[in-house]
């Protein structure tokens, strides 16, 4: 009986294969990066907390809600009336009100 050759296989099925995996492995990534999910509620996200330098109310909000915001990028304005107090106050010694 005579043997016939093998024929040499071809690399093109693994290569597809690989390629595919390679795909749905970097969508799934970027799906969880971008639109994060979890069974216990919690999130991790890029958050800091903001606090004046001087208290009052804030009479402009110039941010949205989860807006990206740069350095630099006024988020908001105070009522300049509490620092003008404030400042007037400590350059003629008067004490502060109790309430």
């Amino acid at each position: 009986m005579s043997h016939a050759p093998d024929r040499p296989r071809s690399r093109w099925p693994s290569i597809l294969i690989t390629l595919a995996a390679a795909v749905l492995l970097g969508f799934a990534l970027s799906r969880l990066d971008n639109a994060p999910q979890t069974d216990d509620a919690s999130v991790y996200a890029d958050t800091i907390d903001v606090a004046p330098e001087v208290s009052g109310r804030i009479v402009d909000l110039a941010v949205r809600d989860k807006q990206a915001v740069g350095q630099g990028q006024v988020l908001f304005s105070l009522d300049s009336r509490s620092y003008r107090d404030a400042h007037l106050r400590s350059a003629t010694g008067q004490p502060w009100p109790l309430c």
